[in-house]
Formats: C-alpha cells, sequence, structure tokens
C-alpha cells in the first residue's frame, strides 16, 4: 500500500513538475499534499520522504508534511469519542436554558427568519460551520415544540446500528450511536428550556390575612 502510494504520487508530482515549473504555488501546494499524506497517514519516515522531495534538510520536510486542520479537527473528535466512553462530557457542557432563549430573541430580531432543522432552530447567519451536521450543533437552539423530531431520530438511530453492525460497517454504528446521544442531550436541553419556561410564567399566590 504504501509503495503504491508513493510511486503513483511520485510519478505524478515528478510529471507535474516538469510541465508546470512556473507556478510555484501548486508546486507548494502538491508538496505539501504529498508530505502531509505519507507522513502523517501512511507513516513513512520523515528521511525517506525528504529523498523523494530532494529536500536535504529534514526541517523543510517536517514543514512541509505539518498535519492539516482537516486532520487536527478529526484526531479531536477521535479523542472526544475516546473520553466520552469514561465520562458523560456531553452532560457537563448542557447549555443554559436562559441564555438559549436569549440567544432565540437576539436571532429574531437580527435575522428575523427561522432556518429550521431537525429539533430546533439554527441561529447562525453565516456559512453553515459544521457542513449541515444539525445534531449536536451549537449554533442551533432545541425547541420544545419539536421535541418529537429527537425521538424519531433516537429510534432511528437504534434501527441505523443493527443495520450497520449486521453489515460489519463499524464506522457507520459509530455514527448512529452519535446521533443518538446528540439527540439525547439535545432532548435534555428541551426539558431545561420547559422548566425555565414553566417559571417564567408562574405568578406566586399571595394571601393576606384579615
Amino acid at each position: 500500500m504504501k509503495e503504491d502510494f508513493i510511486f503513483r504520487f511520485s510519478a505524478f508530482l515528478f510529471v507535474f513538475l516538469q510541465q508546470k515549473s512556473d507556478n510555484q504555488r501548486i508546486s507548494h501546494l502538491l508538496r505539501h499534499a504529498f508530505a502531509t499524506e505519507a507522513v502523517q497517514r501512511q507513516k513513512i519516515p520523515i528521511d525517506i520522504v525528504a529523498k523523494i522531495l530532494h529536500q536535504r534538510d529534514l526541517g523543510v520536510t517536517e514543514y512541509y508534511s505539518e498535519p492539516t486542520q482537516s486532520q487536527v479537527a478529526q484526531s479531536v473528535s477521535d479523542l472526544h469519542d475516546v473520553i466520552s466512553d469514561y465520562v458523560d462530557l456531553d452532560e457537563a457542557v448542557l447549555r443554559n436554558p436562559e441564555e438559549l432563549e436569549k440567544e432565540l430573541e437576539e436571532y429574531k430580531e437580527k435575522v428575523g427568519v427561522f432556518n429550521n432543522v431537525i429539533g430546533g432552530t439554527c441561529v447562525t447567519d453565516y456559512v453553515c460551520p459544521i457542513k449541515m451536521q444539525c445534531l449536536g450543533c451549537q449554533a442551533k437552539i432545541p425547541q420544545p415544540e419539536k421535541k418529537h423530531e429527537l425521538l424519531d431520530v433516537i429510534e432511528l438511530s437504534k434501527d441505523m446500528e443493527k443495520r450497520f453492525t449486521s453489515m460489519g460497517l463499524t464506522l457507520e454504528v459509530k455514527k448512529a450511536k452519535a446521533m443518538r446521544k446528540h439527540a439525547r442531550t439535545e432532548l435534555k436541553e428541551i426539558n431545561l428550556i420547559e422548566q425555565y419556561r414553566e417559571e417564567q410564567k408562574y405568578e406566586p399566590h399571595i394571601q393576606y390575612d384579615k
């Protein structure tokens, strides 16, 4: 696998650099892509990568092989999954219902249009930060009126987990479990919101003795 990757990418890199040697930016990006893939994923020793790229200074190769932002994000996500097996991190970071209600009101005044998503309302007016993966997104305010949607997601994730387990698709099983976990966390936040709204409506009855 490693040898095949080196051969194919090296051949492409060599031909491209021969034909497009005047485009320094593309040359830099290709070298970076090759070095990062080789060192970070294929686990090829950095001195070998340096030889392939004709770089005498290993410091230069280390620079080219630095992990990308997406690789860092994936590593953090993987670490979160491992830690969450021991500690319920989602329970620890439940958002304050008063802050959620305030954020929703500010969104109404600023944007005026609801972006309906599963189980709530998206309150970002920027490009979606997580590529429409709305479950568990901090830009979503869970809505008690949409609680049934999260309950449906939980049931759907159970069915998906069974199907993917029978198919031996470990990664998809992991995704199904993550769906269920996010949905349950948002249901907890909805419960807090409902309690908060009840408290806001409560008017104490004061009786004066004659």
